[in-house]
């Protein structure tokens, strides 16, 4: 890619279209382009936000909502006529594992326990999943889609399905382990925390977005740290 990293993150977040540029193609932006990049970012970042509605993503495996309107159904449609203008939608289960499609990333397959109602698979296979339903209903309805990132998810520490194989092939990316953490008894216990200081982890969580803003129809992302 011939524009910068940040002109491709920002061109997608200032809403996907803005200059009418195809931001996979390998085109370096010009400064009449940058500066209108730059307004339209600000246009983006000051818009109305009466109400924010944060979805942590978990009617992935709402029992039975295997379908698009199904799945709507358990917290999207009821968002209608209220005062949410932004929908933020999160597919973290842990860094590295998400429940969207990603090549680049791990996706959270399981369908064991508590997860036995996921219906990430069959949603695959209409090709959408809850990330992409939630921005054409955005869409649909004039509201913002904003995927949620958690920069250093620890669901982990206590769920053994969310331990993606990135963590499990090089213990050194994280801060601690199961072992050495059940000796404590305060916040010492979560010791999947990614580790920033190895070489690992801001190249795939900037692959990692990189992919998703490519990939979906969305406004912008929240870091969610």
């Amino acid at each position: 890619m011939c524009a910068t990293r940040r002109e491709f993150l920002l061109g997608v977040v200032a809403g996907g279209t803005a200059l009418g540029r195809d931001w996979s193609q390998c085109e370096p932006l010009v400064a009449s382009e940058k500066a209108e990049l730059a307004a339209a970012r600000r246009q983006a970042a000051h818009r109305r936000r009466r109400v924010i509605f944060n979805n942590d993503g978990d009617d992935i495996w709402a029992a039975g909502a295997d379908t698009p309107e199904k799945f709507l159904a358990v917290r999207h449609t009821p968002l209608l006529k209220t005062h949410v203008d932004s929908i933020f939608y999160c597919t973290t289960q842990s860094f590295n594992h998400f429940s969207h499609d990603t090549k680049v990333a791990e996706v959270f397959r399981s369908k064991t326990g508590q997860f036995a109602q996921n219906n990430l698979e069959a949603f695959f296979k209409q090709q959408t999943d809850g990330l992409r339903m939630s921005s054409h209903f955005a869409r649909a309805n004039g509201l913002e889609s904003i995927w949620t990132l958690r920069m250093n998810d620890i669901h982990d520490a206590w769920t053994p399905a969310f331990v993606p194989k990135w963590k499990r092939d090089d213990p050194k990316r994280i801060m601690s382990s199961l072992t050495a953490a059940e000796q404590f008894n305060d916040r010492r216990r979560l010791w999947s925390l990614v580790d920033f200081e190895h070489p690992d982890v801001e190249p795939r969580l900037l692959a990692i977005i990189e992919e998703t803003l490519a990939n979906y129809d969305i406004d912008g992302i929240e870091l969610d740290f």
